[in-house]
């Protein structure tokens, strides 16, 4: 552990050493938990009968490839969904949303009522299960540790 002067320089080592937490191991734990809502909250609510399904490794709305984990700044993270639509059926138009978004809300298919599924709220499914489970925070603490941090 370095030496500090002052305050200034300790704020900043631990800034750095979240943010490194943040980056790597707290999106990978968000990825997990967005990816366990995806299969719980979207593929299990039904089986498509007008399009075959990418799945959660080939591209689709569960596959942790398409999520994306972004530093706003020092110490805020970012995770968006950035499943793009099916190349294979682009007869389905979601008129303008995103797939997450259309999934999310349950609506702006060109192929199906809303009705018919309704809205899968995976996102905010996720951030509720990680409120209550604290697996963000786990990854955290556990990634300072590695780090030389120890915390209480």
């Amino acid at each position: 552990m370095p030496n500090f002067r002052n305050l200034e320089e300790i704020r900043a080592y631990l800034s750095k050493k979240v943010g490194s937490a943040l980056e790597r191991d707290v999106a990978d734990a968000v990825k997990e938990a967005m990816h366990d809502r995806v299969e719980s909250d979207v593929y299990n609510a039904y089986n498509p009968s007008m399009y075959e399904r990418r799945g959660s490794h080939s591209g689709g709305l569960g596959d942790k490839k398409n999520m994306k984990a972004q530093m706003l700044d020092d110490t805020t993270l970012l995770l968006t969904n950035e499943t793009p639509p099916n190349p294979n059926y682009r007869h389905l138009r979601l008129r303008g949303w995103s797939v997450a978004k259309s999934v999310e809300r349950g609506a702006r298919y060109d192929y199906i009522s809303p009705e018919e599924i309704g809205p899968r709220p995976f996102t905010k499914n996720t951030a509720n299960e990680l409120r209550a489970k604290k697996q963000h925070i786990y990854a955290l603490v556990q990634s300072l540790k590695r780090q030389g941090i120890t915390t209480k």
